[in-house]
């Protein structure tokens, strides 16, 4: 499957899965289906338009051959220190899990903050989500002390995981 950056254009199916994510997967994020159900239609347009150019913000989706998507992800910069960018917001529906498309989405995201001069890019796990962690891990990203309420449900706690560039590098890789 090809990941590819958002279109302008393509605010509706961008918000069509956003809602199912969070929807199928609500543990995982930090805001809520019902908050962004509610999102006007401008709102889900800045939103691509910002995810589709720019160096500050991106969105990645995962396209099936009938224009709809199996895929999201995120990412922005700065990030929260040590972190200079932060990949947010992955998610791959249910049917195209387990192929390797949660992968090709996070080195989507990874691959623009590095070439955008990255040192150290950042995320959130919601504490439990081993299959998550797991990708994660995979790809060179580490856990950290740092842990926070998950903004959507404070009752389930969150994990902070780094990757430092210079890891890809030393184990032969110079960016996913």
């Amino acid at each position: 499957m090809q990941v590819r950056r958002v279109r302008e254009a393509e605010w509706r199916q961008l918000r069509r899965i956003r809602l199912a994510a969070l929807r199928e997967s609500p543990a995982a994020f930090a805001s809520t289906w019902a908050r962004e159900a509610e999102l006007a239609d401008e709102e889900w347009q800045k939103r691509a338009r910002l995810g589709a150019a720019g160096d500050n913000r991106v969105l990645f989706l995962a396209p099936t051959d009938d224009d709809d998507f199996v895929g999201v992800a995120g990412g922005y910069r700065p990030g929260r220190a040590p972190a200079d960018a932060e990949v947010i917001s992955i998610w791959v529906a249910p049917p195209a899990r387990h192929g390797g498309l949660g992968r090709q989405l996070l080195d989507a995201v990874v691959g623009w903050a590095c070439d955008g001069g990255a040192r150290v890019v950042g995320l959130w796990v919601t504490r439990g989500n081993e299959a998550a962690t797991a990708l994660y891990q995979a790809a060179g990203f580490t856990a950290t002390d740092e842990v926070q309420p998950l903004p959507s449900d404070p009752c389930m706690a969150e994990l902070r995981m780094l990757l430092r560039v210079a890891d890809l590098r030393e184990s032969g890789t110079d960016r996913p």
